[in-house]
């Protein structure tokens, strides 16, 4: 067996995936029953590779989940966002996930062509992705560029308000609505939802009451000696000369 490789500054390949057995099975879990899952770390963590791991047919054979029911959108956030252009972002690549779907993908083109999209527009999509024994899984990486820090919004009232709408609007999309059944969600975050954002009224519902939270960490010991190390053959390798060990 080669040495495990390691992939810095990008996502591990799916099929190079290793560890993370409690992360996967609350992820399951949230995926199984349609909830919607808040993954949160520093960075270098592997976060990326996580979900890079779930829109991967490895993770769903594993698990015994049926592949072929979720349509998976993997959406790395940045740059200027808008409430319209992010779910813009999102149908597009659904549309590519559609593929095949010549109705599906009609319905998407029809929203896409107006020019704003709110959360109604998205409800009607995941209708008809419900009417095909379907669910849309959102995969949202480095959902914190979205967001934004509580620092940003305090003296922006304006932008504070349209975040507030957005979010509310997402969250009664996934718990609140009769579409949620057919749509989950997994984010990714630098620290947990809370601390993020425009501060939530006390009329508001919490982050915690929509997502499970999660806190990825390095590996431990065990995870490296069984991931890491033990792959090596280290009884193999010859170390040189200056670094043996002289017979006494």
């Amino acid at each position: 067996m080669p040495p495990t490789q390691f992939f810095p500054n990008k996502p591990v390949p799916p099929e190079k995936f290793v560890g993370r057995t409690f992360e996967l099975y609350k992820i399951f879990s949230q995926i199984n029953n349609r909830g919607h899952m808040a993954i949160y770390g520093g960075s270098g963590m592997g976060k990326s590779s996580l979900l890079h791991y779930i829109k991967s047919p490895n993770f769903w054979e594993e698990k015994g989940l049926n592949f072929s029911a979720a349509l998976i959108v993997y959406h790395n956030c940045g740059g200027s966002f808008t409430p319209s252009s992010f779910w813009q972002e999102v149908l597009k690549e659904l549309r590519n996930e559609a593929e095949g779907d010549a109705g599906l993908q009609s319905k998407i083109d029809d929203v896409l062509k107006l020019e704003t999209i709110d959360v109604r527009d998205i409800r009607k999509i995941l209708r008809e992705i419900g009417k095909r024994d379907k669910f849309l899984l959102l995969l949202l990486d480095n959902y914190h560029r979205i967001v934004g820090t509580q620092e940003e919004y305090i003296n922006n009232l304006e932008k504070s308000r349209k975040m507030e709408t957005f979010l509310s609007g997402l969250r009664n999309l996934a718990v609140h609505s009769k579409e949620g059944q057919y749509f989950s969600t997994v984010v990714t975050t630098f620290q947990k939802l809370h601390e993020l954002g425009p501060i939530i009224t006390r009329a508001g519902s919490p982050w915690f009451n929509h997502y499970l939270y999660v806190d990825i960490k390095p590996f431990s010991q065990e995870d490296i000696d069984n991931f890491f190390l033990a792959p090596m053959l280290i009884s193999s390798f010859q170390f040189p000369k200056i670094f043996r060990k002289k017979n006494c």
